[in-house]
């Protein structure tokens, strides 16, 4: 009976130490020996500054000292683009990169550098609207020793020698103005019209307006001021420009181009895709159609003042884009104050009359008004010249831009015909619609 006892215990506890091994093998109990968990990785970015390179080593996040307040990590992965970005035109191939983690917004601009497989053509193209100001090292004036360009400022004012193309839009706001330089036509009459060498030294690139649909201030030029032809600069091409996918955080950076290297200037890291773009096709179409004219006809605009001497000029902008249609304005050209004075060459002022917003619902297409919008209009007076020129432009999403045809229009002041009576008024027959006592 007892050695029965015994061997029962004896089990029992055999079982009861398989347990414990059992347990402890799993990590369980709080005598556990298992392994301490991997610590966390260290953070790449502090207060110091840090570089962050992509997983492919194409791309370099630059982060300075004093960028951010506190230590973080971020990753930056090579991603396939969505098709939507894949099929756009104006997509820089095997530019699509994913930010994983949140740096925020930086006190100090980081740069983003892109090592690209082929050099770039200078472009750009801008998707969404700005709620921070795009930081670059160009200025419009080319002051400061910094060479010509594209240059965002704050606010709506540009400098001396510069005029805003974005900024009074609606796409871009009001909190920044993109400023380029002033632009001014000529009558240029030595040959070769309108030649670039030497070149501009600020860059600005001579471009001749052909007689077609200039055949009016062709005409007025030369009975002026002799044989020549009309040239205009252009501004060289914007830069390419980097943009995220985040609605609620919207990234719009310019970049700068050397060879193969696309180098950013970001103001802002978050979770999300970046990509860059690259437009330098300007739109395909721009018409600038004068309203109120008998059976509509273009040959000789006119605008008719009232008894007080003034009257309206209604027009109509349409224009298209493969991509997307932005903006339109309306120019003047006008001899610069005390010119030409019988110097050479003639220069013209180029005055933007007006800012037209698209009230067409295909993003291809441009109208200045619809049905629904009522026309644009500018004032005329007794006071203009005989004949005004002037001429539509229209931009596309890049800031692309193409103009019209530049039209001359006249004003015109009715006759207003009094009659009176010389001698014995009646010996003369009575005015049309009077009544003799």
């Amino acid at each position: 009976m007892i050695e029965k006892n015994s061997s029962s215990r004896l089990r029992a506890l055999l079982m009861a130490a398989a347990t414990v091994i059992a347990v402890a093998a799993c990590g369980g109990g709080d005598g556990g020996s298992g392994a301490p968990p991997n610590p966390p990785p260290a953070p790449n970015v502090t207060p110091a500054g840090g570089t962050v390179v992509s997983n492919d080593g194409k791309v370099q996040l630059i982060v300075p000292a004093g960028a951010v307040s506190t230590s973080t990590r971020i990753s930056i992965e090579k991603i396939d683009p969505d098709t939507t970005t894949a099929a756009d035109p104006l997509y820089l191939a095997g530019s699509t990169y994913r930010i994983v983690g949140d740096l925020g917004t930086l006190a100090q601009p980081a740069t983003w550098e892109l090592t690209t497989d082929a050099p770039l053509a200078m472009a750009a193209v801008v998707r969404r609207q700005s709620t921070a100001a795009p930081v670059n090292d160009y200025s419009c004036n080319a002051s400061d020793g910094r060479p010509i360009g594209y240059e965002w400022v704050a606010g709506s004012n540009c400098p001396n020698g510069c005029r805003p193309i974005w900024g009074a839009s609606p796409f871009i706001g009001n909190t920044y103005t993109l400023c380029v330089p002033t632009t001014q036509f000529w009558w240029d009459r030595t040959p070769p019209f309108c030649d670039n060498d030497p070149p501009h030294p600020n860059g600005l690139i001579n471009t001749l307006a052909s007689r077609e649909g200039n055949e009016a201030v062709y005409d007025e030029m030369f009975n002026q001021y002799g044989p020549g032809a009309l040239c205009y600069y252009r501004s060289p091409p914007p830069q390419p420009v980097l943009v995220n996918n985040l609605a609620s955080a919207p990234l719009l950076t310019p970049c700068q181009i050397n060879g193969n290297k696309l180098t950013c200037k970001v103001t802002k890291i978050s979770p999300g895709v970046l990509s860059v773009f690259n437009d330098i096709t300007p739109p395909s179409s721009v018409l600038l159609n004068i309203l109120d004219q008998p059976g509509g006809s273009q040959q000789d605009p006119q605008v008719t003042l009232d008894a007080n001497g003034n009257g309206t000029l209604r027009f109509v902008v349409t224009g298209a884009d493969d991509r997307q249609a932005d903006f339109a304005e309306l120019w003047e050209m006008r001899l610069t104050p005390g010119g030409p004075s019988g110097s050479f060459p003639v220069t013209l002022e180029h005055v933007r009359l007006s800012t037209l917003t698209d009230v067409n619902p295909d993003p291809k297409i441009f109208a200045s008004s619809s049905p629904s919008h009522p026309h644009a209009s500018v004032p005329f007076n007794a006071t203009d010249p005989l004949r005004r020129y002037v001429f539509a432009r229209v931009y596309d999403r890049a800031g692309n831009y193409r103009d019209s045809g530049i039209k001359a229009v006249r004003r015109v002041t009715p006759v207003v015909e009094a009659g009176s009576f010389i001698a014995n008024p009646a010996t003369l027959p009575p005015p049309s619609g009077t009544t003799t006592l």
